[in-house]
């Protein structure tokens, strides 16, 4: 199975200053996606995949670039429910959705 998704970046501004926090594959339909997993835990999420924390800059990404995310397998534990997802495009050892964490879990 895949999921819909497209090559973004997610920017911390404060006055006149501007930071890429991190860049990312976005879930197209993040609704579609929590209704056919639905989450485990309390805090939902289910909109991205990271590619990079606190890149230097937007080169390794063609932003708005549609594509589809194969999905490879679900993990969940007491503190987080994941997709695992096939891309060699994240900096994490185990590129992923995160769909839900629970209470105190960021």
């Amino acid at each position: 199975m895949c999921i819909g998704v497209f090559c973004g970046a997610v920017y911390f501004r404060y006055k006149r200053m501007q930071k890429i926090v991190y860049t990312g594959l976005f879930v197209v339909s993040p609704d579609e996606l929590l209704h056919l997993f639905p989450p485990v835990h309390k805090n939902t999420y289910g909109h991205h995949m990271t590619i990079a924390f606190r890149p230097k800059n937007l080169d390794s990404i063609t932003v708005g670039r549609r594509q589809q995310l194969p999905i490879i397998g679900r993990v969940v534990d007491g503190r987080g429910d994941v997709l695992l997802v096939d891309s060699d495009r994240s900096d994490n050892t185990h590129p992923h959705v995160t769909l839900s964490t629970a209470r105190g879990v960021p």
